[in-house]
């Protein structure tokens, strides 16, 4: 198993990422082509921007003998206290992705560490993410790490 390196992203990687966006398009259009088209979520120009805005927002790169075979999206979230809600400041994971070529050998592992160890940096309280329950591997993957849903999100389709 190669040694997996985790550190920021830089403005070169985004060829890499966007090979890996591409993946995740991919496999949320094949799971729900109701909801998703086969399309990068993230232009260049838009990852450029977001990396002007860490440590807020940061991302974070896996890399596997020089290549990067992972990635992950943050950002940090200040909830404000309001009505029945406490305040509170989340770390919210918007986007995790692993080559689906090298899954198995701890770059996902790894780069949920690093989540982790940036969200105890920022003092968030909790990480958080969103998981379609379609994309089971991904569900299971999360429940090992200690993840459990918080809320659910339902849905009727009505055509």
């Amino acid at each position: 198993m190669p040694e997996i390196i985790i550190r920021p992203a830089k403005k070169e990687d985004y060829p890499g990422i966007r090979a890996l966006l591409l993946q995740i398009a991919g496999l949320h259009h094949k799971l729900r082509p109701d909801l998703f088209l086969p399309q990068v979520k993230l232009s260049q120009e838009d990852f450029l921007e977001r990396l002007e805005t860490a440590p807020q927002n940061p991302i974070v790169v896996a890399l596997a003998e020089g290549e990067i075979v992972g990635h992950l999206f943050a950002e940090v979230k200040h909830l404000e206290e309001h009505a029945c809600k406490t305040g509170r400041c989340v770390f919210y994971i918007d986007d995790l992705c692993v080559n689906e070529a090298c899954r198995g050998q701890g770059a996902g592992r790894r780069l949920m560490e690093e989540a982790e160890a940036l969200a105890r940096l920022h003092q968030c309280e909790t990480l958080e993410l969103n998981v379609y329950q379609c994309n089971e591997s991904a569900v299971r993957f999360y429940e090992r790490l200690g993840f459990a849903p918080q809320r659910l999100t339902l849905e009727k389709r009505i055509s």
